[in-house]
């Protein structure tokens, strides 16, 4: 029997720093036998540079309002897809 590839959302609080970056290897090994999309807050500058090309991101960069900042939450929550969330801090 095969095993089914899973659509895994990955949550991670920021995209453009170091939590990224220590979610990085366990996404990469998640990736060999799932699909992974990594949700989550950017800052302005994006996803962190040396890792922006390496998996599939939906960020989401929130205004300097705490409305658009708590709407940004929102939107993240919103926008998992899949049938497992693995979530990073």
């Amino acid at each position: 029997m095969g095993r089914r590839s899973l659509a895994i959302a990955a949550v991670v609080n920021d995209l453009s720093g170091n939590c990224l970056v220590r979610s990085y290897p366990i996404l990469k090994v998640l990736e060999r036998a799932h699909r992974i999309e990594v949700i989550g807050i950017a800052g302005r500058e994006g996803v962190f540079g040396p890792f922006r090309d390496e998996l599939t991101y939906r960020p989401f960069v929130p205004g300097r309002s705490r409305v658009s900042q708590a709407k940004a939450l929102v939107d993240v929550a919103a926008a998992i897809d899949a049938d497992v969330v693995y979530a990073f801090k």
